[in-house]
């Protein structure tokens, strides 16, 4: 553009919609200047770059902007026709899998993952995110030879032990699950979600100490750590600290405000304390999220004080 785009405050919205077309063979240089938007402004915009021609790597450098900007359909349609004008790219059956992957279509992840491995057996990105998406699907045996191959073309891959780690926790392995986690954590031990995750296998141990442990180095390493904090909250919770557990179960609302797990296990967490007041306002928040609260911790609070109006 030749100057500044100034967006004033205004009643209603406006829209700026640039279409750029870029003929087969051609170079497009576009170096829009800066947007100034002023309070109240309402603006959309909205930037789109046809391209003529039959460049794979246009199509998959556009499909990875779209997928980077959560446009995960633009993205998959980008890729499919990278892949139809080269087909033997890997590269590309990768990250149109792990697009689908992100839409919950589990099946034509793996589909796209299993080709890319096809192409090429050593691709060890793809064949980890084949073992995720076999995990998504709740079948951890595939998992687990999907994460064991990796491991034995890069035995250092901390993400893989990881990985692996949880496939077996799941299936109740929990021998196996501490050495992957354990070794993960020994070749980084700066893996958060290592830490995160062993602690979880320790609480369901019902350790509860070395849970919280863990759970706590990994807030350390990474203290936006929502999940890493709601786990501590609740094992906290089953240990009977319940001041711990709401300062905790607060930290994931803060990080998260959509946590709505987090809002029911606080709204425990405040019964036990006699908060019925704050109790009910997170069963209400809990509810408005889509969380299903138990039943009998309802019928609990219910005796313990009527819902306020």
């Amino acid at each position: 553009s030749p100057g500044a785009a100034k967006w004033y405050r205004a009643g209603g919205p406006a829209f700026q919609n640039v279409q750029l077309r870029v003929e087969a063979g051609a170079t497009l240089e576009w170096l829009p200047q800066e947007t100034i938007v002023y309070s109240a402004a309402q603006a959309e915009l909205t930037t789109t770059i046809e391209l003529e021609g039959n460049d794979p790597d246009a199509y998959y450098n556009r499909g990875l902007t779209h997928g980077r900007m959560d446009n995960l359909d633009k993205a998959i349609r980008d890729f499919t026709r990278a892949i139809e004008l080269e087909p033997n790219d890997a590269q590309v059956h990768s990250h149109r899998g792990l697009t689908h992957s992100k839409k919950g279509n589990y099946d034509a992840a793996i589909r796209d993952f299993t080709r890319a491995i096809e192409l090429e057996p050593g691709y060890v990105q793809a064949r980890n995110h084949r073992g995720l998406a076999h995990d998504q699907k709740g079948d951890y045996d595939k998992a687990i030879n999907d994460y064991t191959r990796v491991i034995e073309i890069n035995p250092n891959s901390a993400p893989a032990h990881n990985n692996r780690g949880l496939a077996h926790r799941k299936k109740g392995h929990f021998d196996k699950a501490f050495r992957d986690f354990n070794r993960a954590i020994e070749l980084d031990p700066d893996y958060a979600e290592a830490h995160n995750n062993r602690g979880f296998a320790h609480a369901q141990n019902r350790d509860l100490d070395k849970a919280i442990s863990d759970f706590s180095r990994a807030i350390e390493l990474d203290p936006d750590y929502a999940r890493a904090c709601y786990n501590r909250a609740a094992t906290y919770g089953n240990k009977g600290d319940t001041d711990n557990a709401i300062r905790d179960y607060t930290r994931a609302i803060e990080l998260d405000p959509a946590y709505a797990t987090a809002y029911s296990g606080r709204s425990i967490a405040y019964y036990h304390k006699h908060r019925y007041a704050r109790a009910w306002a997170d069963v209400r928040k809990a509810r408005a999220l889509g969380k299903k609260v138990d039943p009998k911790f309802l019928a609990a609070l219910r005796r313990a004080s009527p819902p306020p109006p």
